[in-house]
Formats: structure tokens, C-alpha cells, sequence
């Protein structure tokens, strides 16, 4: 890493000096910069947003939305402290509108180099960065209190918005993994905007919120030790912002179900009772079957638009069975999870190669519904027993 002083040139190789192009603080826009509706998606989940200039609206929403075109974007990434959210729940809008923050102090007011005469120091921090994409110039700049707020890059070619945001992720996060283990600092990207050069579409990657709702489950104190283990897993769950983790949690509830099923067969051969058979449970194929068999495990009058319904229905997965879908899919990805964080060996997987994130993101969603079902049928007493199997609410003494 290395800082650029306001003369200097500005590495984007606009060349101008760097005080009259990227040498600014990172502010908000008073311009008329996009802002738009936040889209349900799944909660708790990272998805994509395009806004993308049409002659005439989609039939379908979202459904001639692509992910741009093979060209140059413009990436960049907005850093948040961890735990710290830059606005408000259900509020979406683009870079130019958000300050964004870090631990890290790069300018003035927070931080002057004592060899730089004041007001001529540091505007920006250029991340030099090489992975097996290239060699990045990352500029870094400050928000008005002289923390890291944004990281760009003003053009780089991909072969699409997504392709854009892995690369200039890969090699921003190496930098900021250096950062952290030598300075016991977090880093956290909260919003990735790429913006199609040729076109002006822009691409946002958006954590939805959650939904608020009422206290409208049925009271519960009797439950068993192995239901509250795995509600407990569930919970750490939700409350992380680490999507392997997510994963690994999510896994160890099917995994912890798959046990419990072997041990109920066992004790029933043992004892000479009939052997327990557990519902056959597939993931439908037909679209119109995709809200009824969420309504089952979520209840009905949840909201599932077109982005939700997309992040969860992956095509590979659709008309298979439960089993093979954990087999085949889920388990080669937790290995590598496990393999990388828990086991000696050769690295596997990286947290900072995003390619890697999303193949976990791929199934995440996916799989949080398949628990919930598991749940449903293996602990039917405990786990939303005021829904029937339509997701319709049980009247009481009904």
C-alpha cells in the first residue's frame, strides 16, 4: 500500500492530478443519484440487484434483468465498521449516496503523516494488489473524518457485472486481509456497485433484511435436548454475517437430523418395534409448486418475489431428492469449509476468493429451506406445529 499526495498523479490514468480527479473525500452526492424500492429477495441473504435501462417494462419483474455484458466496469466497493450498518434497513441506494467507514485512518482529520505539511496530505491510498487476474491499482479514499470509506477501480474488463466484483473483491480483500492480521483490524464490504461503461446499467450487491413480524407461534416449553441444540445452531445462523459459517450451521442441523433418524431405526430394530420411515421429501420442479411447498415451512402471506424464488430454486436441484441434493452438492462444499478452517493440509478454499463465496451462496438459501422442512417432519410437535402442511395457521383446539 502506498499514499498519494494531492499533486500526484491519479492512478484511474485519467491524467489529471489527483486533487482535481480522485483526491476528494468520499462525501454525499447532491446529485440525482439512484435510489429505489429495496427488493424482498430472501432475508438474510447477499443477492444482486441490476437496474438496467429498457425500452419498456419486463412482463415479469426482474426477468429481463441479466448481469451485463462482456466490456469494461467500473467497480466500487463500499466499506462499513462491522456491526455498523451505513443505512437504514430496506433502503437501497447507490455508492455516490453512502460515506462508508473503517478503523483504518488514511487522512486528515483522523491521521497527517508528520513529514506532510498540513493540508497538503494524503487524499487517497492506492492498494497495489496482484492476483491471477492481474495487477490492481485499488484507489482508497478517505470519508470526511479521514477514514478508508471506498475502494474503486474506474475500469476493468469482464465478462460480466458479477466477474467484475470477483476480481476487484479478490484482490481488494488480500489487502485488507494484510491490513488486519498486522494491524488486529476488521474490514467489512458493506455494498458492491459495478457499473456497465458502454451502458450506465448498475449492478448492486444487497444484504435483504429481515422481516418484522409478530409473536405468533404457539407456546413451547416442554422441548426436547436435540430440538434446542438445533434451533440453537439455526440462531447462530441467522445472526452471523459469514456465509460460511452460515453454511457450516446449517449442515450440522441436516447433519444432526440424518444422526437422530439412524439412532430412532437402530433403537427400533433393537427393540423389535415397526422401523420409522421418514417422508420422502423432494424440491418441486414445477414453478407453480415453488409458494406452496415454501408456504408449508414459512407460512402463508410471506412475500416471495421473483428474486427470492430464483436464489432458492437452483436449477441443478430442482425435481431431486433431499438426500442427493446434500450428497451431491452440499457436502462437497462443506468439506472444503471444514478442510480450509478445521483440518491440517493444503488451503482449499479462501474467504478471500469470492468465486469460492459464491458457490456457498449458491446453496445457502436452498438449504435453509431444506432444515426447515427437516424440522417440520422430524419434530413436528416442536417445530411449527400451528401450520398445516399448506402453511395455513392451525385454529386453536383445531
Amino acid at each position: 500500500m502506498k499514499k498519494a499526495g494531492r499533486n500526484d498523479p491519479c492512478p484511474c490514468g485519467s491524467g489529471r492530478k489527483l486533487k482535481k480527479c480522485h483526491g476528494g473525500p468520499v462525501q454525499q452526492s447532491t446529485q440525482n443519484t439512484m435510489s429505489a424500492k429495496f427488493p424482498s429477495g430472501m432475508p438474510g441473504m447477499l443477492h444482486y440487484v441490476g437496474f438496467v435501462a429498457m425500452p419498456r417494462p419486463p412482463e415479469k419483474p426482474y426477468a429481463q434483468v441479466t448481469g451485463g455484458a462482456p466490456g469494461l466496469y467500473k467497480v466500487v466497493l463500499t466499506l462499513a465498521r462491522p456491526g455498523q450498518p451505513l443505512r437504514p434497513e430496506a433502503q437501497l441506494t447507490s455508492y455516490e449516496n453512502m460515506r462508508g467507514d473503517s478503523h483504518l485512518a488514511i487522512a486528515e482529520p483522523a491521521y497527517r503523516d508528520p513529514g506532510i505539511a498540513p493540508g497538503d496530505g494524503v487524499t487517497a491510498v492506492i492498494l497495489q494488489a496482484q492476483t491471477e487476474d492481474g495487477i490492481f491499482s485499488l484507489i482508497g479514499k478517505p470519508n470526511e473524518r479521514g477514514f478508508l470509506g471506498q475502494v474503486t477501480v474506474e475500469s476493468i474488463h469482464a465478462a460480466d457485472a458479477q466477474d467484475a466484483r470477483t476480481k476487484v473483491y479478490r484482490a481488494l480483500a488480500s489487502s485488507l486481509s494484510n491490513i488486519a492480521v498486522q494491524l488486529d483490524m476488521p474490514f467489512s464490504v458493506y455494498q458492491s456497485d459495478m457499473v456497465e461503461l458502454t451502458t450506465g446499467n448498475r449492478f448492486l450487491s444487497v444484504l435483504c433484511p429481515h422481516l418484522e413480524r409478530p409473536l405468533q407461534i404457539a407456546a413451547n416449553t416442554a422441548m426436547s435436548k436435540e430440538f434446542r441444540s438445533l434451533a440453537a445452531l439455526y440462531r447462530e445462523a441467522l445472526n452471523s454475517n459469514t456465509t460460511a459459517f452460515q453454511f457450516l450451521c446449517y449442515y450440522k442441523i441436516l447433519e444432526g437430523i440424518k444422526k437422530r433418524r439412524e439412532k430412532l431405526i437402530a433403537d427400533a430394530k433393537t427393540a423389535g418395534q415397526p422401523i420409522p420411515r421418514p417422508p420422502l421429501q423432494v424440491v418441486p420442479e414445477d414453478e407453480a409448486e415453488f409458494v406452496p411447498w415454501l408456504n408449508a415451512i414459512y407460512g402463508v402471506g410471506r412475500p416471495w418475489d421473483f428474486i427470492a424464488l430464483q436464489s432458492i430454486f437452483v436449477p441443478e436441484a430442482r425435481g431431486k431428492k433431499f438426500n442427493h441434493i446434500i450428497d451431491d452438492y452440499f457436502r462437497p462444499v462443506r468439506d472444503r469449509i471444514a478442510h480450509a478452517v478445521l483440518d491440517s493440509g493444503d488451503m482449499t478454499l479462501s474467504a478471500d476468493d469470492d468465486l469460492d463465496l459464491r458457490e456457498i451462496g449458491k446453496w445457502l438459501c436452498l438449504m435453509k429451506c431444506l432444515v426447515r422442512h427437516r424440522l417440520k417432519s422430524d419434530f413436528p410437535s416442536e417445530f411449527m406445529p400451528f401450520l398445516n402442511e399448506k402453511g395455513q395457521y392451525i385454529p386453536v383446539g383445531g
